[in-house]
């Protein structure tokens, strides 16, 4: 059986998928996309079974070559420095000091602050919970720094909790208490309904989504508009990351970005390239490093500057609320009256198609900020902004 996205009510989906029968083996080839099919083949299909071919070029081999003979590099480097200094011990331990402080100073510094700015906008703070009991107290710690930072009277707080099992509602209960006492705006949600869903996954995280954002809509009605929705997910993150995502491209986007990762670059279903020379249409990145096709979104990852994409989220992104409160965009899901698909489209990366509908495209990721979903990846070596260590070492591109 051969299926063709076709235009559903403009809707976004797969180029094409080939579903082949074999033996009573089902198999699905092709790639997903998170594009208006309008713009796209609608009669024919692309042949995705060489990837290669079809991009004109072999990024995963590339990748592997360019770690082995970093790797080969590196211990080249170290066997060298090992003969040539720790012969001589206590010039060597100088020098090896004044090398680690120079190359820390010069990685951190693509995160250094200027001075506060981020207190003349308004932003609508927004998260959904489950069962999130061991990542509350780093954001609850970090959330309370946050508002005093932006100004207690430049936000709102708004969080959606549903059918947790361990002690994710108690935290929550102590944060609006907390809030409370210090006159912070807020609607937490404490829902008894347990997290259960029927068919399909995205249609029911789209609701959950939109749930949080009702307060939203509810203080525009009430002339309390907001600049920026701060979206998160059940991440760890640093006040510090928050306010460079917030100065991200000058202040001059639609919605920003972090990268997050789970050993790898994680949120690839949601995370879609703009078209390039290399690729003619929104395709998803690769895990790893520089996580690009596209050269020059490569290069950009090497400078450590922001990356314009067509659509991400990553653990958390900053959105421009007009989309929501003018236009009335909400999360959505493809085609979701049909109980089954034989593909599937982020809710996540659906919002910045109907974000580029009205008129709203400037999508960055900023590779400056990380995010982590497990707290020892967080405070360990992930953390270290170890991507300038990787283009030095990556000397072929």
């Amino acid at each position: 059986m051969h299926y063709v996205a076709q235009n559903t009510r403009n809707d976004l989906s797969l180029l094409s998928i080939d579903l082949k029968m074999n033996n009573s083996d089902l198999s699905i080839e092709g790639k997903s996309i998170c594009e208006d099919t309008d713009n796209l083949i609608k009669d024919s299909t692309v042949n995705i079974e060489n990837d290669q071919e079809f991009l004109g070029w072999t990024p995963y081999e590339k990748f592997k070559q360019n770690i082995k003979k970093s790797c080969k590099l590196m211990i080249r480097l170290y066997l060298s420095v090992k003969r040539r200094i720790f012969g001589r011990k206590k010039l060597g331990r100088v020098i090896l000091i004044v090398i680690l402080l120079v190359t820390l100073w010069k990685l951190w510094s693509i995160t250094s602050l200027p001075p506060n700015d981020v207190s003349q906008r308004k932003i609508f703070i927004a998260a959904n919970f489950y069962n999130n009991e061991d990542i509350l107290p780093n954001f609850s710690e970090q959330l309370l720094e946050l508002v005093q930072i932006l100004g207690p009277e430049n936000v709102y707080i708004s969080i959606f909790e549903n059918g947790s099992k361990d002690n994710t509602k108690l935290f929550l209960q102590t944060l609006q208490s907390t809030l409370n006492s210090i006159d912070i705006a807020n609607t937490i949600i404490i829902d008894d309904t347990p997290k259960y869903y029927i068919g399909r996954r995205i249609p029911y995280l789209a609701n959950l989504r939109n749930r949080v954002l009702e307060p939203l809509l509810e203080q525009a009605e009430k002339e309390n508009h907001f600049d920026k929705v701060l979206f998160f997910n059940d991440i760890i993150w640093k006040v510090s990351d928050i306010l460079t995502l917030l100065r991200t491209n000058g202040y001059s986007y639609d919605a920003a970005c972090a990268m997050d990762f789970y050993w790898t670059f994680y949120d690839t279903f949601a995370t879609r390239e703009l078209p390039s020379p290399n690729i003619s249409y929104p395709w998803p990145p690769t895990p790893y490093y520089p996580f690009f096709y596209d050269t020059t979104a490569q290069q950009q990852i090497y400078n450590g500057e922001s990356v314009q994409v067509f659509s991400c989220w990553n653990g958390v992104v900053i959105m421009n609320a007009e989309p929501f409160v003018k236009h009335g965009i909400k999360f959505r899901a493809l085609m979701p009256q049909d109980k089954e698909l034989p593909f599937e489209a982020s809710e996540c990366c659906l919002i910045f198609s109907d974000f580029k509908k009205v008129g709203y495209d400037k999508v960055f990721i900023n590779p400056n900020v990380k995010s982590f979903f497990v707290l020892r990846y967080h405070s360990g070596f992930l953390r270290i902004p170890f991507l300038p260590l990787v283009q030095l070492l990556s000397f072929t591109y």
